[in-house]
């Protein structure tokens, strides 16, 4: 194998590596802006595939356009990946920094924290966002008509949106109270549901199903679930 990624074709014939990946770069492009939306960072991920191939060339390819995009996609992913989980950081550390006096103790942040990565949990997949545009609409106050063009969406489409996100970021913090609930007369039932597992849409169902029967849970469940403040703040009601 030659500096410049020459390798072995399927057949066993020699394969220039980079001239593969020239050829098929407009595809891995592509590839790349359907997962990231964006032409600029995709061109960067297809970079960094480009890279990644060149570094350690692989061995018996058949279809050097199919290995290539999947490569190239799976480095768009872990790029999302990262950047997703450096945002949620920088996330956390605004909720903290926005905290009232009363909650600038270590404790208390660590518990928000906690409380806000349970109910990511509990709202599922997308959960981080939906806290994200919650915060952004609820607490910053962010105008709709700005926030929409933010995210490319028409106005009543986020509108319909954030019907859908507040009652889903409502219902979640109110399950992560319940599953955290200290307090002396609390229902242990959610905290056992809940047992060694992460939260998650299905184990919300659960204890919403658990709720109904349950004049404790039910009582707290409807007590707070009009509650419309600062989302950190369910965990003052213990």
């Amino acid at each position: 194998m030659t500096q410049t990624g020459e390798t072995g074709a399927a057949d066993g014939s020699p394969v220039d590596v980079q001239q593969e990946c020239g050829k098929h770069r407009a595809a891995m492009v592509e590839a790349c802006r359907r997962i990231m939306g964006n032409k600029t960072e995709a061109e960067d991920a297809a970079s960094q595939a480009v890279a990644k191939v060149l570094a350690n060339p692989p061995w018996d390819v058949n279809n050097w356009n199919a290995y290539l995009c999947t490569t190239a996609r799976n480095v768009a992913k872990d790029i999302l990946r990262k950047k997703d989980t450096e945002r949620w950081k920088q996330f956390l550390c605004a909720v903290s920094e926005a905290l009232p006096d009363q909650f600038r103790d270590v404790e208390l942040r660590m518990d928000t924290q906690r409380l806000l990565g349970r109910m990511a949990q509990f709202l599922g997949k997308d959960g981080r966002w939906d806290l994200v545009l919650f915060w952004n609409v609820e607490v910053k106050r962010v105008p709709k008509g700005e926030l929409a063009k933010e995210l490319g969406m028409p106005r009543e489409e986020l509108k319909r949106e954030l019907r859908k996100v507040r009652k889903a970021v409502r219902d979640a913090g109110i399950a992560a109270c319940l599953v955290d609930d200290r307090s002396p007369n609390r229902c242990v039932v959610p905290v056992c549901l809940l047992g060694g597992r992460e939260g998650s849409p299905a184990l919300l169902k659960e204890i919403r199903k658990h709720v109904v029967g349950c004049g404790v849970c039910r009582d707290k469940w409807s007590n707070l679930r009009d509650y419309s403040g600062p989302f950190w703040r369910f965990r003052g009601w213990g």
